[in-house]
């Protein structure tokens, strides 16, 4: 149909077929036998008609159908939650645990902390173990404690399949908290913990106090790298630790190189050329004098050395206490943090980033901050940066106070989400854990001293 059989009807019988209505009129015209003359006056006054149609038809703007505006498609949230109510509850509610995907496909929620009889703040020793093909806890009875109550440690899997658990704090909620120089050996074929004197103790006690944090990476050589934390002084060491499975011991701390700064809450990344990249975090060298830091230390397993500082890029922002992930693209995504404030140079009273930092090992540079995208809230103190299977981000927790928004950073289009786009957890949450399951799923485990809840993110 063109452009003018558009809204037509036909006056003689209603067809809106307008071939037809000329096929009518001539009909019409050889019925009545009208002179040559009478045929040109009626065509000239068909002409009429049809000229005025066509300005009806442009004051109208097209066919009826469009009169109206389209309504827009409802968008489509970018993932899920599952509802509250079909979720299983941990057996003990904690904080700052460490938890780690297995093996076997479960997933091991390690120590913590939670709050006492008297209201205290206390470190656990009990664990938790996710089924994510039942979608279930296992009960408490069926479950090892570890040798020392912990929180605020770091936990590695192993070559072997088993997890290594080190440092973290031991508070027994009487005040006097302790920093911790031992760890634990999970072996998830046994569902044991080694017995103590069958572990060694790393050189130097670290863990994370206040708004720090220590971290480790699995390096291509199977070892572990321990980075940054702060000592019992609460100071920001510059000091690492070198754990060999195949021994079962630590280097000695003679044998190992010092970072070009010190760091307290930096992020740890394991690199595709087989470096680590440990960046950011806050220097404590004289007890609460902190500097934020925007440096970066690359450690080499080969050499068993760190890159000159001078040879090493600086990041857009100083940050501590980010969150980092390792893109299927070779590049390190660093999200969130806390910079100074306008007022000090301390990451006390400091400002929560939205601001991200993207690192290429392929030429050690970051891209300029005008190329980087910003989250849609700033987060800072116990986010999570989560690689999904489909090569997006889900950053999850940091918000002031505790919320339950998320951020999805998608590489290919080097973009955020925008947050109408997202869906948010049952509950908010802080320092909770968070691990990528075998199924695509993202468990979301604990957080803020009493949850025992968990949230499971589907892409």
């Amino acid at each position: 149909m063109n452009g003018l059989d558009r809204g037509f009807r036909c006056a003689r019988c209603l067809h809106t077929d307008i071939k037809h209505r000329f096929t009518c009129l001539r009909l019409s015209d050889d019925l009545k036998s009208v002179t040559k003359a009478s045929r040109r006056a009626d065509a000239i006054a068909r002409c009429a008609v049809l000229l005025s149609f066509i300005v009806v038809l442009a004051g109208c703007g097209g066919d009826s159908s469009s009169s109206s505006p389209t309504p827009a498609p409802t968008p489509t949230p970018d993932g899920s939650f599952a509802p509250a109510a079909s979720l299983p509850t941990m057996n003990q509610g904690r904080d700052s645990a460490t938890a780690t995907l297995l093996p076997n496909g479960k997933v091991l929620v390690a120590g913590g902390f939670s709050l006492g009889p008297t209201g205290s703040v206390v470190s656990l020793a009990n664990v938790e173990l996710y089924d994510p093909a039942t979608n279930t806890f296992a009960p408490p009875g069926s479950t090892p404690t570890m040798n020392q109550a912990r929180g605020s440690a770091t936990a590695t899997l192993l070559p072997s399949g088993k997890v290594l658990i080190a440092g973290g704090v031991n508070a027994p909620g009487d005040g006097v908290n302790s920093i911790l120089t031992s760890v634990e050996l999970y072996d998830p074929a046994a569902n044991t913990f080694a017995a103590p004197g069958s572990t060694p103790s790393m050189n130097q006690t670290r863990a994370n106090v206040g708004n720090g944090d220590l971290v480790s990476v699995l390096l291509a050589n199977g070892k572990v790298l321990i980075a940054g934390g702060v000592d019992s002084f609460s100071v920001g060491l510059d000091t690492v630790e070198l754990y060999d499975p195949t021994t079962n011991t630590f280097a000695p701390s003679a044998s190992l190189p010092v970072m070009n700064s010190h760091r307290d809450g930096p992020t740890g990344t394991s690199l595709p050329n087989g470096e680590a990249l440990i960046a950011g975090g806050f220097e404590r060298p004289f007890g609460f004098n902190s500097i934020v830091s925007d440096t970066i230390d690359l450690y080499d397993p080969v050499t068993n050395s760190f890159a000159p500082a001078a040879s090493t890029p600086t990041m857009n922002s100083p940050r501590t206490n980010a969150a980092a992930a390792l893109l299927p693209n070779g590049m390190v995504l660093i999200a969130g943090g806390t910079a100074p404030g306008p007022e000090r140079s301390s990451a006390f009273g400091g400002v929560f980033l939205a601001s991200v930092d993207l690192y290429d090992s392929a030429t050690n540079s970051f891209a300029p901050s005008a190329a980087t995208p910003t989250m849609n809230e700033p987060r800072c103190c116990g986010l999570t940066a989560t690689l999904l299977q489909n090569g997006k981000v889900l950053i999850t927790q940091g918000g002031q106070p505790a919320d339950n928004t998320v951020d999805l950073y998608d590489p290919t289009t080097n973009t955020f989400a925008p947050a109408a786009l997202l869906p948010k957890m049952n509950q908010g949450r802080d320092s909770a854990t968070a691990t990528l399951l075998p199924n695509g799923k993202v468990l979301i485990a604990g957080g803020g001293l009493l949850l025992n809840t968990i949230e499971l993110y589907t892409p």
